[in-house]
C-alpha cells in the first residue's frame, strides 16, 4: 500500500501541518521537516532566538489510547536526542542551542483539532 492512501500516515500529515502552522505563530521559522537521520525520522526542525527545536509531531483521531504526547518515551526522547546532534553537525552547527519538544495534537471526528499542547523542552 502506497503511504499516501494510508489514513493513518494522512492524519499524521495533517497534524504536522497543524504542528508548524502552530510553531510559526509562536514565532518559530521553519527549517527542514521530516529530516533523516540514519534511522530516525525528526519530523520538524524549527528556529527561534533560542535556538532550534527538535519536534516529533503525535496526532491522534481520538484520546482514548492515552494523551499522543505519552507516546514519546525515553528510548524516543533519545533517539531524538542522538539524531539532533548529528544532525547539527551535519548542518556545521554542531555547537549551537537546541532542545526537543513535542506537539501533541488530538482530532475530532471531523479531523479539526480537539486539543494542541506544545510541549518545549522536554528530556
Amino acid at each position: 500500500m502506497r503511504d499516501d492512501a494510508n489514513p493513518a500516515h494522512d492524519v499524521g500529515r495533517r497534524g504536522e501541518d497543524f504542528a508548524l502552522l502552530h510553531l510559526e505563530s509562536l514565532g518559530f521559522t521553519l527549517v527542514e521537516r521530516n529530516v533523516r537521520v540514519g534511522r530516525c525520522e525528526i519530523d520538524l526542525v524549527v528556529r527561534d532566538r533560542d535556538g532550534y527545536a527538535f519536534v516529533e509531531v503525535k496526532t491522534r483521531s481520538s484520546a482514548r489510547h492515552g494523551e499522543p504526547w505519552e507516546a514519546v518515551g525515553d528510548a524516543k526522547r533519545a533517539r531524538l536526542e542522538r539524531a539532533a546532534g548529528r544532525f547539527l553537525e551535519r548542518i556545521g552547527s554542531p555547537d549551537a542551542d537546541w532542545r526537543l519538544g513535542v506537539v501533541a495534537i488530538v482530532l475530532d471526528d471531523h479531523g479539526t483539532i480537539s486539543s494542541l499542547d506544545w510541549i518545549d523542552e522536554i528530556g
